[in-house]
């Protein structure tokens, strides 16, 4: 029995997804979550995130610390667009540095939104160094080690603190 080069190939790209779904390096979505309850004394805030060890520790380190306080939804970043951002006190999201961009899902909700001082980026990237770059928005890069999750966390606290103190319900 002879293979040809195509089926040589299919089998070879068959293979590689297969072992990628199994070693769990295939991207999961984050489920929508919510914690707290909507009421007009409460502020509201959207969490956006992608899936991994360190996005979903920071994304539980932020809700589990908010959550008397405040009405959060948690959504995928792939879901983001779906969310209207007037709708939320707070807009939080949390994306991957890939190619010197930030998650297309993540920039494309920014291009449509008209009020963006209420926002903060997270973006993690090889180099803490890295900018997002985007305007009207505040950016913060960080390296995904497990060892930066609690000192982050607490800086996004801080902020959301200042955003909140702002803010009228």
């Amino acid at each position: 029995m002879r293979f040809t080069l195509v089926q040589a190939i299919l089998g070879m790209v068959i293979g590689l997804v297969v072992m990628i779904g199994i070693s769990g390096c295939a991207f999961k979505p984050v489920k929508t979550l919510e914690f707290g309850y909507i009421n007009k004394d409460r502020y509201r805030i959207l969490l956006a995130a992608e899936a991994s060890a360190f996005k979903d520790t920071l994304a539980t380190n932020i809700a589990c610390a908010l959550k008397n306080r405040a009405y959060i939804k948690m959504v995928d970043v792939n879901e983001v667009s779906n969310e209207s951002s007037e709708n939320y006190h707070v807009i939080i999201l949390i994306n991957t540095c890939v190619a010197f961009h930030i998650d297309r899902q993540v920039s494309d909700y920014l291009e449509k939104i008209t009020r963006k001082d209420n926002v903060i980026l997270i973006t993690t990237a090889g180099d803490a160094d890295w900018n997002a770059k985007i305007s009207d928005v505040d950016a913060i890069t960080s390296a995904s080690t497990m060892d930066k999750v609690d000192p982050l966390t607490d800086h996004i606290l801080d902020k959301i603190d200042q955003l909140l103190k702002k803010t009228t319900l």
